[in-house]
This record gives structure tokens, sequence and C-alpha cells, in this order.
């Protein structure tokens, strides 16, 4: 009984060649007699496939690519230098070079999307038709709460709209691709993107620069107090101690005394040199606008940093002074923080009162930009440059010199600009000229006059937030020479 079976096996495997023989002409007589409808079957799935391709919307496809920067460590470049002489590397200690995949990933994360999805976007070229971008892309509920139509769109926008690649292998380039219905649309949401990519990389080098510089400026200013301390200790031993040759004592504590104050001098040139180096890295290659005022509300804002953007493209809008904490001038000061993520720059009596306008907090009634979609750098105090008595802004090419004016009836903590080379002096509510002057002074007035003549600012106009600008003389007939009232 055991025999049967491996009688029987042999013989199947026998059979197999012949098998395999007849298989093929039988596959192809098969094939021959169904051709007609293998035919019909492939045509029907290539019309069908025409009809949906023919009946789907067009897609615009919007592409950018863009090499990352690193963040160069000043203070450490020297080191890394002098171990590279001894054939020892510091790796990132000498600069921060942040991956590729990092700006990939940034560019779907909330900080870079939020402002996207809050905004509208031209249907059209003209760009006369505005619509919201929830709207554009047809997200259910779109006319609901405003922080779930948030959540809804951005979610939309990194499953259907934004693709990224990175050519991590070779040249580490990094590719945005951007798909819309709209040529309009993937157009301004892929410069929407770029925009917020370069203020991030914009704002660490910046945000390193300045906080590396208020450290300095910190360590400076204990470092002159250092060196005065040890100028009055020399002088003071040199006063009491008249005759001091014959002394070793004396002449070995004078020696002291005298290496201590060099120390310290050269802590301070150093330190001084430093401080210098921290502002111009602030600004480096990064020519910006600053604007005065951001008054009434955030409709106002918008409009005007749209109108800046057409003026002067291609340059961001890098601070904002804000001269008094009066309502009608800083109204619209979320909107530049959300849109621009700009610095303030304000007397530093009124910080607290700014920071308490820029807290986020849930708004429910009418919820502005900064509430949707706040800019990372609010919560880690980025935002405020403070003003004792006076402070600089340059870009290396223009000077804009911010003045702390006391004495007024008006506010306390007022600000007012000038440009030096342009000679302009910017003020609000001391000398409005969209009435006529007053043929007496007002007090606040004198005490503008006065300041500027103790500063020596040689302004040739006065250009006030509320008027027109008017030659400075003018001014001068008023307050120059009579009473205040």
């Amino acid at each position: 009984m055991t025999r049967q079976p491996q009688r029987a096996g042999s013989a199947q495997v026998a059979a197999g060649p012949a098998q395999a023989e007849v298989a093929l002409p039988w596959i192809l007589a098969v094939l021959l007699r169904g051709l007609r409808a293998i035919l019909w079957f492939a045509g029907a799935g290539a019309a069908i496939s025409l009809v949906v391709a023919l009946l789907q919307p067009r897609r615009y496809t919007s592409s950018f690519s863009f090499f990352p920067q690193s963040v160069s460590g000043q203070g450490t470049d020297g080191l890394a230098a002098l171990a590279g002489q001894v054939g020892i590397s510091l790796g990132a200690v000498g600069g921060s070079s942040q991956p590729p995949q990092l700006f990939a990933a940034l560019i779907e994360t909330r900080e870079v999307l939020g402002p996207v999805a809050v905004d509208t976007v031209a249907t059209t070229g003209s760009g006369t038709e505005r619509v919201p971008l929830a709207e554009f892309l047809g997200i259910s509920g779109a006319d609901g709460p405003p922080p779930v139509v948030l959540e809804r769109t951005i979610e939309a926008l990194r499953r259907d709209v934004i693709s990224t690649g990175v050519a991590a292998r070779t040249t580490g380039v990094v590719s945005v691709r951007v798909r819309t219905k709209s040529p309009q649309v993937s157009l301004a949401i892929a410069a929407r993107l770029l925009d917020g990519l370069n203020r991030y990389n914009r704002q660490i080098r910046q945000a390193q620069a300045a906080e590396e510089r208020r450290f300095i400026e910190g360590r400076l200013g204990a470092a002159r107090a250092a060196l005065r301390a040890a100028e009055d200790a020399l002088q003071r031993f040199l006063q009491t101690n008249r005759q001091f040759a014959g002394s070793p004592q004396l002449s070995l504590q004078r020696g002291r005394l005298e290496r201590e104050l060099a120390l310290r001098q050269q802590v301070v040139t150093g330190l001084t040199q430093q401080s210098e180096d921290a502002r111009i890295r602030e600004v480096r290659d990064t020519p910006i606008i600053t604007v005065i005022e951001a008054p009434l509300n955030e409709e106002r804002s918008l409009a005007v940093i749209a109108d800046v953007k057409k003026l002067i493209p291609n340059k961001p809008i890098r601070y904002l002074v804000s001269t008094h904490h009066h309502w009608d001038h800083l109204g619209g000061v979320r909107a530049y923080v959300q849109q621009e993520g700009v610095t303030i720059v304000l007397q530093q009596n009124n910080h607290a009162y700014y920071a308490e306008v820029l807290t986020v907090r849930p708004w429910t009634l009418k919820p502005d930009r900064l509430a949707l979609a706040p800019p990372e750098e609010v919560a880690e105090g980025y935002t405020f440059e403070t003003v004792g008595q006076k402070y600089v802004l340059t870009d290396g090419t223009k000077v804009m010199e911010v003045y702390n004016v006391q004495g007024l009836a008006h506010a306390q903590g007022m600000l007012m600009a000038y440009l030096p080379k342009e000679k302009l002096l910017i003020e609000a509510d001391i000398v409005d000229t969209d009435r006529p002057l007053p043929a007496t002074p007002t007090r606040d007035m004198t005490s503008f006059y006065k300041a500027a003549q103790m500063l020596k600012l040689d302004a040739s106009q006065i250009v006030p937030i509320h008027g027109k600008p008017i030659p400075w003389n003018d001014f001068v007939k008023v307050a120059g020479g009579s009473k205040s009232n």
C-alpha cells in the first residue's frame, strides 16, 4: 500500500512537462477567443478615466526651494578656530547649523500656517475679489467658531495643499509645493510660506544677537562701575601717599592698584567693542522698515502693512515705535505683532501696560488674528525694546533716534523720533497741525521745544501724527519766546 502513492506521485511528476507544453497554446487560444471582450473592457476603462480626468477641476502648483542659513555664533568662532589649529573639532560650538529637515517640518507648524489660515485670498487675477481661505478650500462649517475653523483650515493645508521635500543626502535644499485650484491662490500661499520662513530665520538670528547685546550691555555697565571704583581707589591712594618711593609696601600696593585699573580698562574696552559688534549683527544683511504708531484697530494696521509692502517690497517691518499708551495710538499694535513679528519700541514706564495689551487669551465675541494664531515670540518675551532716555535704530544706512519727552501734561512716557539725516522730528499729540497753531504755546509745546533745544536736534520740519508736516521755524515762532499756558 505504500508503493501505490509513490507510483502515482511519479506519474504526476513525469506528466508535468507535457502539461506545460499544452498549457501555453491553450492560453493563447483562450486569449484570442476573448480578444474582443478584452479590448472592449480596456477601451471602456480608458474612456472612464478620461472622463473623470476632464471632470476634475484643474490644480495649479506653485513651488519654491531654498537652502537654510546657519546661525553663526560670533562669540565662539574664535574658540573654534583656535581649537581647529591643534586638530580639535568643536562641532556645533562654533556655529549653529540647523538641519534642513527642521525647516521642512517648520512649514507645517501652526506658527507658519496660522497667519496663512486666517488670511483672505484673491481668487481672480485683478485681486478685487477676496474670500477667506477657509471658504476657498471648502472647509465644512466655515461660518462656525473661528478657533474651530482655524484648526480645520490648518489641517486642510497640511493634507491637501502643501508638500515638502528635502535633498538630505546631496545639497540639503528644501523644496516646497503648493497645489490649489487657483493659480493666484497657489502663488499667494507660497509667498506667505516663504515670508513666514524668512521671518523665523531672521528672528532667530536677530533674537540671538539681541540677547547677546543685552547681556553684554549689562556686563558693560557693571564693568564701568568696577572701572570707576578702581580709579577712585588709585586716586585715594595717591592723595593719601604723596611720598611712597622709599616704602616697598606702598610701592607694591600702588602697583596692585595700577594693574587692577589697567585690567578694568581692558575689560571695558573689550565689552564696548563686543556691544557694537552685537548691534551690527542684530541688523546685518537685513534692510528694515520701522513704522511709527499703530492707531485705532486691526483693520487699520493691516491696511497700512499692505500699503507698506507695495511701496517697499521685499523688506521686513522690523520695529514699531509706539509714542505713548493712549488707545487711539496703540489700538492696532496686536496686528503688527501677529502679522510681522515686530519688536515694539516704547517708553520703559509703559512696558507693563503693553504687555497686558499683548496678552494672548481667548476672545469669544470677535477674536483678532493674535488671539487666533499668536506667534511664539510673544510668550518668549522678544517683543519689546524699552527706552529710558534715548534709543537708536539703524540698518547701517538710515538712522532713527528715539527720545523720551519729559514734563508733559498729555501723557507720561511719551516718545518722539528724530531722523538726523532728513532733519525730521516726529511727535504725537504735542503739535497738532490739523488745526491752526495757538498764539500762546501750551505747556506741552514748551516742554517739547526745550527738549529739542537741550538735545541739540537740528530739525527742519515737524511731522505730527495728527496733521501735516510744518517747518520747524513756524513752531519756533510760537514756542520759542512766549510764555506757555
